[in-house]
């Protein structure tokens, strides 16, 4: 499992969003004129280049591999301390 570990835990009033597609983007773009809350997204397949690209362009944004369904994972990002959910 990949995640990173300096802000597992740690991680609190940040989106948290389950799945990824290319359209990602524009919510991202969209979020960004309006707050720079951190942005998770978690998803279970190797999107570290994906995420390299958007950090890159729009900065506070990490990845967590986990299965949605299992609840350690959901605590390893925090979820309850999410300011919010959002469901691909």
């Amino acid at each position: 499992m990949w995640y990173d570990d300096k802000i597992q835990g740690k991680i609190k009033n940040h989106i948290l969003i389950f799945g990824f597609n290319q359209g990602l983007i524009h919510f991202i773009k969209a979020t960004r004129l309006k707050c720079d809350l951190p942005i998770v997204i978690f998803y279970n397949e190797d999107i570290q280049l994906d995420i390299f690209k958007l950090n890159n362009l729009f900065g506070n944004i990490f990845h967590f591999w986990g299965e949605a369904f299992d609840k350690s994972h959901l605590e390893k990002a925090c979820i309850t301390d999410a300011y919010a959910v959002i469901v691909l």
